[in-house]
């Protein structure tokens, strides 16, 4: 059976062969593979720090209390300017707003090492925030630009599939380099990765505006939408989709923030191998989801993906050692590899042509809100019940965000 969207009564998902196949559009071109080598390498600079962060901020003298405010504090600038970029990025253009994400994150990256204050390391945090909204929400505008609208799902899993790869092996690369030449040997490598992003970025071409375009392999791609003199800064078509993710980011900002100290308790040594598993079952999991949501709706995937990430959150909550890391590894990687595209791709289904920069704002502010809300409020709870009380209340609210999906698709079948 093909899914409905759950914000449009009646109305199908694309269903049959219209993620490829003989006679469908090309989706890899010359501009689609570039802008996913800048998205790994922009990612590749995140990630190196994901392990190294919270052990830093208990190096420079934050409390268990204070580390979720430090990883969480990215998130601020990022809420806060993924409005207006996604605004600017529907006015000005996908490009400008990458090359801004990447030289952000090249700075920053030499300035954690000159932050020894717990004070100094929120205040990087928050302009490394500033690069995550410009990067991510232009670069997933860009990549829904140029992609054929039949294999949407499939350019949306395969993007995405370039940030889990950076994933799967920057956080044991910088515990490896962090290893060896401390925190700032991290930090520079961090910056290294960003710089070449941004050249990466200058090699783009913008997408044609104003008039339907051609992907750079001459096949015939959705209209990109020329410059508005105003607009919304919210999308309301994104709200419903954004506000399951947030259920399900609030359980990443917990992982962020708590996984490694979580292992460090238990013994387990398992932060870098948690992440590399879940990265590596996250790949394995788009390689299917994009074409699976294509052609049965975006429920398909979107209601497998939030119950296997309950299930990791619970065996987090309730599994000791690091037999229960792996096993959650491999359950959250399912489970964020199908949920996350699938409502992602939601969001564009939804959203009208001139709109896109901001829906996709829309949605990834909430994104953000959802990491913040794990890393600083469920990270409260760290010091009334330790850090299985984090994880059983992250299970908790994902299992809310699923009930919501599972209500909003039957109160319109």
């Amino acid at each position: 059976m093909t899914l409905r969207d759950p914000g449009r009564p009646g109305e199908m998902q694309p269903a049959g062969p219209s993620a490829g196949g003989a006679g469908q559009p090309r989706l890899v071109t010359r501009d689609f593979v570039l802008a996913c080598v800048a998205t790994f390498l922009f990612f590749t600079s995140f990630y190196f720090l994901m392990p190294l962060l919270p052990l830093y901020a208990v190096d420079v003298g934050a409390a268990p209390g204070m580390v979720g405010i430090v990883v969480g504090a990215f998130t601020v600038s990022s809420l806060v300017l993924r409005p207006l970029v996604g605004r600017g990025v529907d006015r000005r253009g996908r490009r400008p707003f990458m090359a801004a994400g990447a030289i952000v994150f090249t700075v920053a990256g030499f300035m954690y090492g000159a932050a020894h204050s717990v004070a100094a390391l929120i205040a990087v945090r928050v302009l490394h925030g500033t690069g995550i909204a410009c990067f991510t929400t232009s670069s997933n505008t860009y990549i829904v630009d140029i992609a054929p609208a039949t294999r949407r799902g499939e350019a949306i899993s395969y993007y995405g599939m370039f940030i889990n790869l950076a994933m799967a092996y920057a956080p044991a690369l910088g515990s490896l380099i962090h290893g060896r030449t401390g925190f700032q040997g991290a930090f520079w490598a961090s910056s290294g990765a960003a710089a070449v992003a941004l050249a990466v970025i200058a090699t783009l071409r913008e997408p044609r505006r104003g008039a339907a375009g051609a992907s750079s392999a001459g096949v015939p791609s959705p209209s990109v939408p020329g410059p508005r003199a105003h607009g919304p800064l919210i999308s309301r078509s994104a709200l419903f989709p954004a506000l399951i993710c947030a259920s399900c980011t609030i359980t990443y900002g917990a992982v962020m923030a708590f996984l490694p100290l979580l292992a460090a308790e238990r013994s387990a040594s398992g932060a870098a191998l948690f992440f590399t598993i879940y990265a590596v079952c996250i790949i394995l999991s788009r390689l299917i989801g994009g074409f699976l949501s294509d052609r049965h709706g975006r429920g398909a995937i979107i209601i497998p993906g939030l119950a296997c990430a309950v299930l990791a959150m619970a065996c987090l909550a309730l599994v000791g050692g690091l037999g229960g890391i792996v096993l959650a590894a491999v359950l959250y990687g399912l489970g964020f590899g199908l949920a996350l595209p699938g409502l992602n791709t939601l969001v564009v289904d939804r959203a009208a042509p001139a709109e896109r920069g901001t829906a996709l704002a829309t949605f990834s502010a909430m994104f953000d809100l959802g990491i913040a809300t794990g890393a600083m409020v469920l990270g409260s709870l760290a010091g009334v019940g330790g850090y299985s009380l984090v994880f059983g209340a992250a299970a908790l609210v994902i299992g809310g965000g699923l009930g919501g999906f599972v209500f909003g698709l039957r109160a319109r079948l």
